[in-house]
């Protein structure tokens, strides 16, 4: 894998690991770790006085945990599809992860220095970014051991093919690149039905209750409007 691929995967990995470790609530700018109450997760690294030797690079009095970054970069190389791990060149990934924390620390520090997070708008992106990370990861680890049962079968392949064959060949498509992305299109749209429906059983476990005037007023209908969307293809 060429060093312009390893930083692609890199980039691709920190972005989805970005916000992971935060239980509910919401997060504390809190100085030197860990705040004291369960479930809040502090943004500042660790005070290098409390880690002992478990340290790889110290910023000022803070530091960058060994044990973090283990277990970030097990996670993160798990990220990476198997067939493609094989040619990676893990001294270059490992140098790159480590220098990706100890950016994100400094700017996180000067971020938060400058005042510039003290903002609705920066408390929005925040807040969000957290909550999309932590709604990936637990969908990611409620999903069915065996990926398989997205798979589909023959007899939807074959209907998918003669369906929309015509569009396809319009593309300069053969019959076994049409089948190919059928299986992969259908493999999706199971996995989009299963989040769908695991989603609205999670819902059902709350008590939901909608300001319609609220709702009328930013334009909002109380039920889903038709979308329109149309098939990528069938254009």
């Amino acid at each position: 894998m060429s060093a312009k691929n390893n930083l692609l995967w890199l980039w691709l990995g920190i972005s989805f690991v970005v916000g992971l470790v935060v239980g509910g609530g919401g997060i504390y700018f809190v100085t030197g770790g860990m705040a004291a109450k369960t479930g809040y997760v502090s943004v500042y690294p660790p005070k290098a006085s409390s880690v002992g030797n478990d340290w790889l690079v110290k910023l000022d009095g803070y530091a960058i945990r060994k044990s973090e970054f283990e277990t970030g970069y097990k996670f993160y190389l798990s990220q990476i599809p198997e067939a493609q791990r094989v040619n990676i060149n893990e001294a270059a990934l490992k140098y790159q992860f480590l220098e990706s924390l100890q950016a994100q620390y400094i700017l996180t520090l000067k971020a938060i220095e400058s005042g510039v997070l003290n903002t609705e708008e920066a408390n929005f992106y925040v807040s969000y970014s957290l909550r999309d990370s932590i709604y990936k990861f637990y969908l990611n680890n409620s999903l069915p051991k065996d990926k398989n049962v997205f798979l589909p079968t023959k007899v939807q392949i074959e209907e998918y093919y003669r369906m929309y064959r015509p569009q396809f060949e319009k593309m300069g498509m053969k019959a076994e690149q049409i089948k190919k992305y059928a299986e992969q299109d259908i493999y999706n749209l199971n996995l989009q039905k299963w989040v769908m429906q695991f989603i609205n059983s999670k819902k059902e476990e709350f008590k939901i209750e909608k300001n319609k005037e609220n709702l009328d007023k930013i334009g909002i209908s109380d039920t889903m409007p038709q979308l329109n969307l149309q098939n990528p293809i069938q254009k």
